[in-house]
């Protein structure tokens, strides 16, 4: 099936790199002795970055070995390098084509014939190599070293030792190990970022700018000659290069498909990967002929205990620690011993990838290799026993760390946490596996619930609503222990939700579970999501009765953060019902205890309260002070749901103070930011809004009130806060164009944000990796698109692409 219509390559030439290019290639008279030198039959794509780099890096050594994942084009860049570098070498290229080989005693023979070095009588090999090659100037190509690398390590340090004007370029699964070799990891072909616009012509042109899109359509197009880039398959090439990787071969192998398929057909087939990726062509070397006989080639040279260990993290869908390794070997003891070795060997084999963050390692592997050893964790018939072990291991990691997002250490576990989310999404979709497991389905609730501060803290209400609604359907019948705390979990995150009717059920049937239990502090827990519910819904009387209950019984069990917490709304209740004598009391102690505990949520929410206490009261100044130090915690922590709450108090201060139009444009930002977090103003604080909104709508008039309200929503969250804490103005409207105001109306936060959004990054990832919320990292992304002038990333990307800012 071909695209109905499509944008023609000859129209994205202003916009994209070229897409074919002569191949450079020595010159066969620089060849001096007999040899085969492979010819490349097609244009190398993409790696112009990595060449230069490369060029650089081969004058400051005289061993310079190509390493990558089996399929990462080590071989086609070797070559390319080499015959660019022909000149520099008087007496030749010689290429060592070593994969055929199955014992490294025969490298030296290999060698001699590539060379066409002849033994003589009364001299050895090795003698007659080192004659020929010493006095020679020239470059020695080593391919496919991974199979024999200690014979090709020794036999490079003889070369290098004896013959100072020999270099070597080798390509190999595995570094070579000897003095003197620089390493050059060969990365995947780029993709286009995820999150990228699809409707646009700005699409288009990213599309055409990717080095894997560009690939996939060059190869396809060799096959169909009227096949192209279009708006009909932007989509759908874009799938395909990020499910396999941005992988050369596994991309060649694709393309080779579309002789029977469309690409949205391959896209859909990718699932199974390893059946669809075959039919290469018939003189491709037979680990190229699929892409399971890549993966094969290099699990082949893993030890027992490596390939254990290979099959094992196969399970860790996101990535993983040591120590999540280590537990998951616990049942193979030698294994378990070996594992930072063992770990330490298949980085090197190109296996698996070490990061480096925060003085923290992490491991990972590409998604199509992770494939390929899941498959043989399931051939050795391994894979819902390593499903279960993650399950266990993620459940008590889990549990022992949640403890740590109360209090002083609470940003770092939050981040910690959230780095381990899609291992927490795979255990999690594991207990749901079988309804009849009731042993696994226990240990999915209580991961759920030990996850239910987190799921809050960092704003993931739909997603923790879902996990926490389907465990608690399939184990209805499941022990009261185990439902215990995630009904606490469900009926809180329903409550943030505005879901207030179904916050009563779960909270009541938690309070029922707690009771059977005689667990007090659930029942604490309890009674202060009934009191929330009741807040919200005006029943202030019950809500003080049920919260002050709570308050009680979790003091009683020295439940810290639950004291607190069922303090702060008890103080809210009463401050809404006017009782301000008795509400600051309560405000104040919940803020020494929060200190006390290094909860700095909790200060933040205290010091609002105190806030809007001196503002009832009169006393303005004090509740600028309170106010703006809430604000400032607030932004610290990335809490983005609570701003809102502190701008609209700021905002409902300066309507007091007669400042409408500052008043206006703190409304305005809180706003925007309720809509970014999807989170609407409670309907029980709006008695307390409306009427100064009002007033301020009154003094300014509706036009000049309308327009503060979107000035207010349009600025970044830097300039919120810098407005709200009086260190600035906003800016009188939002630029034109990215040239009329190019780089100085952004942050330094928006550029950070927009470097990540550069280099292809989620909104989860950056949050991940700058430690802020998803709503926070939402919040920049829109004011960045709204500086430079685009509608979406790929358009802001572009533009500060083409003014050299990235």
């Amino acid at each position: 099936m071909k695209p109905k219509s499509s944008v023609p390559v000859k129209q994205l030439e202003r916009d994209a790199p070229t897409w074919r290019k002569t191949t450079p290639r020595a010159e066969a008279s620089r060849f001096l002795f007999p040899q085969t030198f492979p010819v490349p039959l097609t244009a190398l794509i993409g790696r112009e970055r990595e060449l230069g780099a490369l060029k650089r890096r081969f004058k400051k050594t005289r061993l310079l070995t190509l390493t990558g994942a089996g399929g990462s084009g080590k071989t086609r860049l070797a070559l390319e390098l080499a015959a660019s570098l022909a000149a520099q070498f008087s007496d030749g290229l010689f290429w060592v084509e070593l994969a055929p080989l199955a014992d490294a005693a025969l490298v030296p023979y290999t060698l001699a014939a590539a060379l066409g070095v002849r033994e003589k009588g009364g001299q050895s090999l090795d003698a007659a190599l080192a004659n020929f090659l010493k006095p020679r100037q020239l470059l020695l190509v080593l391919d496919n070293c991974e199979h024999l690398i200690d014979g090709c390590a020794h036999w490079s340090a003889q070369i290098l030792q004896a013959c100072p004007r020999v270099k070597i370029l080798a390509t190999s699964r595995e570094r070579l190990g000897i003095l003197g070799e620089s390493v050059f990891p060969v990365p995947p072909l780029g993709v286009v970022a995820e999150g990228a616009q699809r409707e646009s012509r700005a699409f288009l042109r990213e599309v055409a700018h990717s080095s894997s899109a560009q690939l996939f359509v060059e190869r396809a197009s060799a096959l169909e000659l009227d096949f192209q880039l279009g708006r009909e398959n932007a989509t759908a090439i874009v799938e395909v290069c990020r499910r396999l990787d941005g992988l050369p071969l596994a991309l060649e192998l694709a393309a080779a498909r579309i002789r029977g398929m469309s690409v949205h057909e391959i896209a859909q087939r990718l699932e199974d990967r390893f059946a669809l990726l075959t039919m290469a062509s018939r003189t491709a070397p037979a680990r190229h002929q699929t892409l399971y006989a890549a993966m094969d080639w290099s699990y082949a040279l893993l030890s027992v205990d490596e390939r254990a260990l290979f099959r094992n993290v196969a399970v860790f869908a996101g990535g993983w620690t040591m120590d999540a390794a280590e537990k998951l070997m616990a049942d193979q003891p030698r294994v378990k011993r070996r594992t930072l070795d063992l770990l330490a060997r298949l980085v090197d084999c190109s296996l698996v990838v070490k990061q480096e963050k925060n003085n923290a390692t992490r491991y990972a592997m590409l998604e199509t290799i992770r494939a390929y050893a899941w498959a043989r964790a399931r051939e050795a018939d391994e894979a819902d026993a390593l499903r279960d072990k993650q399950l266990d291991y993620f459940c008590a990691w889990v549990e022992t760390n949640t403890p740590r997002l109360i209090g002083r250490e609470a940003a770092r576990w939050t981040t910690e946490i959230e780095s381990e989310l899609d291992n927490l999404r795979a255990a999690l979709e594991w207990s749901l596996h079988d309804e009849n497991a009731t042993a696994r389905i226990e240990k999915g609730l209580r991961l759920a619930g030990a996850l239910g501060v987190f799921w809050i803290r960092r704003g993931y209400f739909s997603e923790a609503n879902r996990w926490l609604t389907r465990l608690l359907a399939v184990g209805a019948r499941c022990a009261p222990a185990a439902r215990v705390q995630p009904l606490e979990a469900a009926a809180a995150i329903a409550i943030e939700c505005g879901e207030m009717a179904r916050g009563v059920e779960l909270a009541q049937a938690c309070w029922d579970a707690a009771k059977e239990l005689d667990d007090a502090r659930m029942m604490g827990w309890a009674l202060c999501h009934l009191g929330m519910a009741a807040h919200h819904r005006g029943e202030r009387a019950q809500a003080v009765k049920w919260l002050q209950e709570a308050v009680d019984l979790l003091r009683a069990v020295k439940d810290a953060w639950g004291s607190v917490l069922a303090s702060l709304w008890l103080a809210d209740t009463r401050m809404r019902l006017g009782e301000l004598d008795a509400a600051k009391p309560l405000w104040e102690g919940a803020l020494a205890q929060a200190r006390a505990i290094g909860e700095t949520w909790g200060q933040g929410w205290a010091l609002g309260g105190l806030g809007d206490v001196a503002r009832l009261q009169g006393d303005f100044v004090q509740a600028r002070a309170y106010f703006t130090e809430a604000l400032a915690l607030h932004y610290e922590l990335g809490n983005t749901s609570a701003l809102p709450y502190t701008l609209e108090a700021l905002a409902n201060l300066a309507a007091m103070t007669r400042e409408p139009k500052r008043a206006a444009e703190l409304w305005g930002a809180g706003e925007a930011l309720r809509q970014i977090n999807n989170e609407p103003l409670p309907p029980s604080y709006r008695n307390d809004y409306a009427p100064h909104v009002a007033s301020a709508r009154k003094a300014l008039g509706e036009q000049k009130f309308h327009a503060a309200w979107v000035r207010g929503g349009a600025l970044s969250l830097a300039q919120v806060v810098a407005l709200a804490l009086g260190k600035g103005e906003p800016a009188a409207s939002a630029p034109a164009s990215f040239e009329n105001a190019p780089l100085e109306m952004l942050t330094v936060r928006e550029l950070e944000i927009l470097q990540l959004l550069a280099a292809g990054l989620s909104n989860q990832q950056i949050a991940r990796q700058l430690s802020m919320t998803v709503g926070t990292v939402k919040w920049h992304a829109h004011q960045i698109y709204s500086k430079l002038d685009a509608p979406n990333r790929t358009r802001a990307v572009a533009r500060a692409r083409e003014l050299n800012f990235l």
